[in-house]
């Protein structure tokens, strides 16, 4: 299993590690079991709808990560999957990506996105020689939005209609973060 990074959180151990075909059956259940909550705000919860899905996600996300189109991360928690977190939308000739990110609503609160998305600036942005890094959140999801104002993001704009999710458009806070390399 290939880790990009740990943490320790909570008296437990975090980790961002590569997608893996095993991961599929168990991060399955985590979407099902919160999928009302994940399609309120994310677009893609209602297509994941067997774990046979999910494998071709992860298939399709190991694919892109080789022509770094997609940083994608598992976080495990105890070894757990409890959730995802990546880099897409990446472009090299302007130095950008976007994050995107989710949560199994069990473990929510305790700091591990945050702290997740801390690690993945630390250990990625470096490497990716990366200038700008953007994070979209629906105005409505107050956590979402709550993890790139703890970390110093600068909240840039409110895009309107920015996301269709179930079956409504959503305006999205956008919090971006500049480096200077």
């Amino acid at each position: 299993m290939m880790n990009l990074c740990t943490f320790n959180l909570n008296e437990a151990e975090v980790k961002l590690v590569m997608p893996e075909e095993r991961f599929a059956e168990s991060i399955y259940r985590l979407i099902d079991q919160d999928r009302e909550s994940l399609a309120r705000f994310l677009p893609w919860a209602n297509a994941i709808n067997s774990p046979e899905d999910e494998l071709h996600f992860i298939q399709s996300a190991r694919q892109q990560f080789v022509d770094y189109k997609l940083l994608l991360f598992v976080i495990t928690y105890n070894d757990e999957p409890v959730g995802m977190i990546d880099l897409h939308k990446i472009d090299f000739d302007n130095r950008s990506a976007e994050v995107g990110y989710w949560l199994a609503s069990h473990v929510q609160g305790q700091g591990i996105m945050t702290n997740a998305l801390k690690q993945m600036i630390i250990n990625i942005q470096p490497e990716l020689q990366l200038h700008k890094i953007t994070v979209l959140a629906d105005v409505d999801n107050l956590a979402s939005r709550s993890i790139p104002q703890r970390l110093g993001f600068t909240h840039e704009a409110v895009l309107r209609d920015a996301i269709f999710s179930n079956g409504q458009y959503h305006d999205a806070d956008t919090y971006i973060r500049l480096f200077n390399n």
